[in-house]
């Protein structure tokens, strides 16, 4: 599971075992550049619009399996309304 939000957000309260690099980090590519291509990866961010981001980035350099939660990690969060 790979996390795009930012250190505060996701400190703020995660999915479990989630990997933390936001996609607003100016790194963002070398760092998922050392998890693995061939795995399925799980993105998401607060609502959706940061994970697409993410989501396309990811395609571009390598990865195949990718997937996200479309409306970010408040639609999952226990305590959100949905």
């Amino acid at each position: 599971m790979l996390d795009v939000r930012s250190k505060g957000e996701f400190y703020g309260g995660a999915l479990p075992r989630a990997v933390d690099i936001s996609i607003g980090d100016e790194a963002f590519d070398s760092k998922v550049g050392t998890l693995d291509k061939a795995k399925p990866v799980l993105v998401y961010c607060v609502g959706g619009f940061r994970s697409r981001k993410a989501v396309a980035r990811l395609k571009q350099i390598g990865f195949k399996n990718i997937q996200h939660i479309h409306r970010g990690y408040m639609s999952w969060k226990p305590d959100s309304q949905g």
